[in-house]
C-alpha cells in the first residue's frame, strides 16, 4: 500500500465521517436552524475530501483525464463551506438579530462562491473547449478559415485558462477573508455567552474549527498565493489532520457536552458507529499484515490460515467491541448532563439538604448549568399558612406571591404526574379564574413540573426556555420527571426535618418555661409550732395551669393560694402567671379578701377572652389563733377533717375568676382545731381516670384522706399522689395535679403516726 493510496483512503474515511455526522445533526432536529446550518456545513466540508479521494481512485484505475478533470471542477462545490461557515458563526453560539430579521438576505454571502463554482466548472478544461470549437477534418475550401478559427480558439482558451488561474488564486483570498470574518463572529459570540456549559461547548467547537481552518490555509491557500510551496503528499497529510481536528472537536462537543442538544440515543449511535469503524479498520490491518507475514514465511498463499485468522477475529470482535463501547461511554456519554448522573448526583445530596432555600438553589444550579435552563422558579406549599408561595430565582422578581390552594391552576396539577408544557396545561385550566395562571403568564415559562405526593399538590417548578434556544426533548422530560420525583421526597424530608426542629425548639422552650414555673413556686413551706404544711404539684404537660403559693401579708398572716386555669399547657401557664402577679400585687394593699379577689377577677377578665378563666381558692391563716379567712372563687371545695372524722367544706366565695368582670365575692372565716387536717387540691385528683375510663371521684378522695388523716402532712401528700397514679395504672395524666395538706398539730397523736389505710 503506497503512501498516496493510504492518504486517499483516509480522505475517503474522513469524508464519509463528515457526511455521516452532518446527516445525524440534520436528522436529529431538522426544524432547528442551528442544526440545519451545522449539518450542511459538515456535509459541504465533507464533499472536498470525498471528490479528492474519488478523483485519485479514478486516476489510479486508469480513468480518462477528462473524467478526472470534470470531477475536479465539480468538487469545487465544497467551497460553499466558507459562506456556510460565516452563516454558522452568525447563529452559534448566539443567534444574531440580523438572521431573524433578514432571513433571506443572509444567503447573499453565497453569491461569490456560487459564481466561482459555475465559472470553474464550465471552464475547468480550456483544451476541451478548443477541441469542441475546432473540427478534426475540415473541408479543403474552408481549411484556412478553420485554421484561423482554431488559432483564435487556442488564444481564447489560453486567455480563459489564465483567467481561471488568476481567479482561483484570487478566490483563495476571498476564502481567507470569509475565514477571518467567521472567526471574529465566533469570538464575539463566545464573549457574550454566560452559561458555563455553553461556554465549554463553544470553546471546543471554536478552537477545533480554528485549528482545522488554520491547517487548511497552510496546506492550500498559502501555496496558491505563492507564499511557500508544499508537496502534494504533505498537503494531503495536513489536510487529513485538519479534517480530523475539525470533525473531532465537533464530535467531542456533541458526545461529551451535548452540543446541539443531540439526544442521548443519537450520541450513543454515533459513538457506536465510530467505535465499530475504528475496530473494523484495525482488524482489517491486522489480518492483512498477518497474511503478508504468513506468505513471506511460507513463500505462497495460505487460504486456510487466512480463514483461521478471520474466524479468530470474529470470535473476539464482539467482546472487544463491548469493552471499547463501555470505555467510551464511561468517558464520553456519561457526562454530568446525562439524566442518570443528574439523578445520582441529586440523590446523593438529598441526605444533606434540609433547608428549602438550599434545596431550591441546588435544583436551580442543576437545571441552569447542566440542562441550560435560563430561569427557574418555584411555587411551593407552606403548611404553616396553608398557601402556595412563589419563590423567584435570581433572575426573576424578588417579591414572593401567595396563592390559595383552591386556585384552578394548582388544582389542575393534580391530574398530571409528569412534566407538561405550559401551553398544554394552560388549555386545560380555567385561566380567567386563576391568579396563579395569570402570574405564570407574566413570566416566560415553557415547562411545568408538578410536585405532588399521595395527599396533596406540593407545588410546581416552572422552567423558562433554554438559554441555547433548544426545545425540551424526550431525554429532558425524562430527567425532569426523575428530578421532580426526587424533589417531592426532598421537600417532604425538609418538612419533616423542620417539624422536628420546631418540635425540639418548642420542647426546649417548654423545658425553660417549666423551669421558670418551678422557680416561681415557693422555695420553702411555712411551718409553725401549731401547724405544718406539705405541697405537691405535677403538670400533665411540660408546663401546667395549676398554681399554689404562700404569700406573706401585712399582718404576718400566711396567705395560701390554690388555683387551676382552664385548659392545659402554655396558655394555661400564661394565665396563671398573670394571676400570680395580680395576687402578689393585691396582697400588699391590705384589702378585704372579697375585694382583693374581685379586683383580680376584673383584671383577668378584661385582659383575656371569656373562655379563659381560673378557679381560685385564697385563704389567710392566722398562725396564732389558727383562724382561716378564705374566699373560694369556683374552686374544688377544700375540706377539713376533724379528729373525730367529721368533715367540713370551705365553700364560701363566688364565681370563677375571669369569667365575668363584675362578679361579686364574699369571704368567710373558719376556726381550725388541734388534729384538724385541711386538704386543698385541684381537679386533677378527683377527675383522674383508670384504663376503663372510670373516674376516681370526689367521694373516694375524701374517704381516702379521712382514713389516712393521722399521717404526717408530707407522708399523706405522697400517699394520695401514689394512690392516684396506681388508680390510673400507668395511663398518662389528663390534667394537672396539685395537693396542699395543712395539719394542725395534735401532740398526743403525732408522736406515733399510723400506717397508711387503703
Amino acid at each position: 500500500m503506497t503512501y498516496q493510496l493510504l492518504l486517499s483512503i483516509l480522505f475517503f474515511v474522513s469524508a464519509v465521517l463528515l457526511l455521516f455526522i452532518g446527516t445525524v445533526v440534520l436528522r436529529d432536529n431538522p426544524r432547528r436552524r442551528l442544526n440545519r446550518v451545522t449539518g450542511m456545513m459538515l456535509i459541504l466540508v465533507g464533499l472536498g475530501p470525498l471528490f479528492a479521494a474519488i478523483g485519485y481512485f479514478f486516476n489510479v484505475a486508469g480513468g480518462s483525464t477528462r473524467t478526472v478533470s470534470a470531477l475536479t471542477g465539480i468538487s469545487l462545490v465544497w467551497e460553499l463551506f466558507f459562506p456556510q461557515l460565516i452563516l454558522f458563526s452568525m447563529v452559534f453560539p448566539i443567534e444574531r438579530p440580523f438572521v431573524r430579521e433578514h432571513s433571506r438576505s443572509k444567503f447573499l454571502i453565497f453569491i461569490p462562491h456560487i459564481f466561482h463554482v459555475i465559472l470553474a466548472s464550465l471552464f475547468y478544461d480550456p483544451d476541451r473547449i478548443v477541441s469542441w470549437l475546432t473540427a478534426d477534418n475540415p473541408p479543403e475550401t474552408l481549411k484556412w478559415l478553420f485554421d484561423q478559427f482554431a488559432v483564435g480558439a487556442k488564444i481564447f482558451a489560453a486567455i480563459v485558462g489564465s483567467m481561471i488561474q488568476v481567479h482561483l488564486e484570487f478566490f483563495a483570498v476571498v476564502n481567507l477573508v470569509y475565514v477571518v470574518v467567521a472567526s471574529v463572529f465566533l469570538y464575539q459570540g463566545y464573549r457574550r455567552v454566560t452559561n458555563p456549559r455553553i461556554r465549554t461547548q463553544t470553546a471546543i467547537v471554536i478552537w477545533g474549527i480554528r485549528v482545522a481552518i488554520g491547517l487548511y490555509i497552510i496546506a492550500f491557500i498559502f501555496p496558491i498565493l505563492g507564499i511557500f510551496e508544499l508537496t502534494e503528499s504533505l498537503q494531503m497529510t495536513v489536510a487529513i489532520v485538519s479534517l480530523l481536528t475539525g470533525v473531532g472537536s465537533i464530535v467531542y462537543a456533541i458526545v461529551r457536552y451535548q452540543f446541539l442538544d443531540i439526544r442521548l440515543l443519537v450520541r450513543q449511535s454515533l459513538v457506536y458507529t465510530l467505535t465499530s469503524g475504528v475496530l473494523v479498520g484495525i482488524y482489517i490491518l491486522i489480518i492483512n499484515q498477518l497474511g503478508r507475514i504468513t506468505r513471506s514465511i511460507l513463500g505462497r498463499d495460505a487460504p486456510l490460515i487466512d480463514v483461521a485468522f478471520i474466524i479468530v477475529a470474529l470470535v473476539f470482535f464482539q467482546p472487544v467491541m463491548t469493552s471499547m463501547d463501555n470505555v467510551i461511554k464511561r468517558f464520553f456519554i456519561r457526562d454530568r448532563a446525562d439524566f442518570r448522573n443528574i439523578a445520582e448526583q441529586f440523590s446523593r445530596q438529598l441526605a444533606t439538604l434540609f433547608d428549602l432555600g438550599a434545596l431550591r438553589d441546588n435544583v436551580t444550579s442543576i437545571l441552569k448549568n447542566l440542562m441550560l435552563v435560563e430561569n427557574v422558579w418555584f411555587c411551593l406549599y407552606d403548611w404553616t399558612s396553608d398557601e402556595y408561595h412563589v419563590t423567584a430565582g435570581t433572575d426573576m422578581d424578588k417579591l414572593e406571591v401567595s396563592f390559595n390552594p383552591a386556585d384552578p391552576f394548582i388544582k389542575q396539577l393534580r391530574e398530571h404526574q409528569k412534566p407538561i408544557p405550559f401551553e398544554e396545561l394552560l388549555g386545560a385550566t380555567q385561566a380567567e379564574n386563576s391568579p396563579c395562571c395569570d402570574y405564570v403568564k407574566t413570566h416566560p415559562s415553557e415547562m411545568i413540573i408538578p410536585l405532588q405526593d399521595a395527599n396533596r399538590v406540593l407545588g410546581f417548578v416552572a422552567l423558562s426556555p433554554k438559554v441555547s434556544g433548544y426545545s425540551y426533548n424526550y431525554e429532558d422530560i425524562t430527567t425532569l420527571n426523575i428530578l421532580g420525583n426526587q424533589l417531592v421526597t426532598a421537600i417532604t424530608n425538609v418538612w419533616l426535618y423542620q417539624e422536628s426542629l420546631e418540635k425540639q425548639r418548642l420542647e426546649k422552650e417548654m423545658t425553660l418555661a417549666r423551669q421558670i414555673q418551678r422557680d416561681l413556686l415557693p422555695k420553702s413551706l411555712p411551718c409553725g409550732e401549731q401547724f405544718e404544711f406539705a405541697a405537691y404539684t405535677e403538670p400533665a404537660m411540660q408546663v401546667g395551669g395549676d398554681y399554689y403559693d404562700f404569700l406573706q401579708t401585712n399582718h404576718d398572716n400566711i396567705g395560701l393560694v390554690v388555683a387551676d386555669a382552664s385548659g392545659k399547657g402554655m396558655p394555661a401557664a400564661l394565665l396563671i402567671s398573670q394571676l400570680q402577679a395580680t395576687l402578689r400585687s393585691e396582697v400588699r394593699h391590705d384589702r378585704p379578701l372579697s375585694e382583693m379577689i374581685a379586683n383580680a377577677n376584673y383584671l383577668v377578665s378584661t385582659s383575656t377572652s371569656a373562655e379563659k378563666f381560673v378557679t381560685l381558692f385564697y385563704g389567710e391563716l392566722d398562725s396564732e389563733t389558727l383562724k382561716l379567712s378564705y374566699c373560694n372563687a369556683g374552686h374544688n371545695y377544700p375540706f377539713v377533717i376533724h379528729r373525730d372524722g367529721s368533715i367540713d367544706f370551705l365553700e364560701k366565695g363566688g364565681l370563677l375568676v375571669g369569667a365575668f368582670s363584675g362578679a361579686k365575692y364574699v369571704s368567710d372565716t373558719y376556726q381550725l382545731m388541734a388534729g384538724d387536717v385541711v386538704f386543698f387540691y385541684t381537679d386533677g385528683l378527683n377527675e383522674a381516670f383508670d384504663k376503663n375510663e372510670q373516674q376516681y371521684g370526689e367521694q373516694r378522695l375524701v374517704e381516702y384522706i379521712k382514713k389516712n388523716r393521722e399521717l404526717p402532712p408530707q407522708q399523706l401528700t405522697d400517699s394520695i399522689v401514689e394512690e392516684i397514679r396506681s388508680f390510673a395504672a400507668g395511663k398518662p395524666a389528663d390534667d394537672d395535679m396539685t395537693v396542699i395538706v395543712l395539719k394542725i398539730k395534735d401532740f398526743e397523736q403525732d408522736i406515733h403516726p399510723p400506717d397508711i389505710q387503703v
